[in-house]
């Protein structure tokens, strides 16, 4: 399974909602309004051991993204402050079999836009470091 299903799949057990109902990755779609995506944005340099091409650990990261109703700012927002809470607090534990030593909000949820249909997305980023997940 691929990092971003495995930050998905996270969510969904936590009740941020169902994949590709108002759970998506990589992806924020025209519709439902009130929905939550997950995009990976790279990360930073994968650790091997010294003389070896086998990666130990990787270190990638997130976007995430809470959209409401049109005008309200403050559905998103509590989703978005949820969501933050929960991804912080794991620490040495297996998210769809792959081990995560940690996760780490890298600032608080913020406004990130309004778009042309007045929805407001909220969104925060995250530093992960874990074990190379299974193909």
């Amino acid at each position: 399974m691929t990092p971003v299903l495995e930050i998905e799949a996270f969510l969904k057990d936590a009740g941020f909602g169902t994949p590709k109902e108002n759970l998506f990755h990589n992806q924020l779609p025209d519709g439902p309004s009130v929905c939550t995506a997950v995009f990976a944005t790279g990360g930073l340099a994968p650790e091997a051991e010294l003389g070896s091409t086998e990666i130990l650990e990787e270190s990638p990261s997130f976007q995430l993204r809470f959209r409401g109703e049109p005008y309200d700012a403050d559905g998103p927002m509590v989703r978005a402050l949820a969501a933050y809470t929960a991804l912080a607090a794991v620490q040495a534990q297996e998210l769809s079999g792959t081990f995560y030593h940690w996760i780490v909000p890298q600032q608080p949820p913020s406004e990130l836009e309004r778009d042309g249909k007045g929805r407001v997305v909220v969104a925060f980023n995250v530093l992960c470091e874990k074990e190379p997940s299974e193909p």
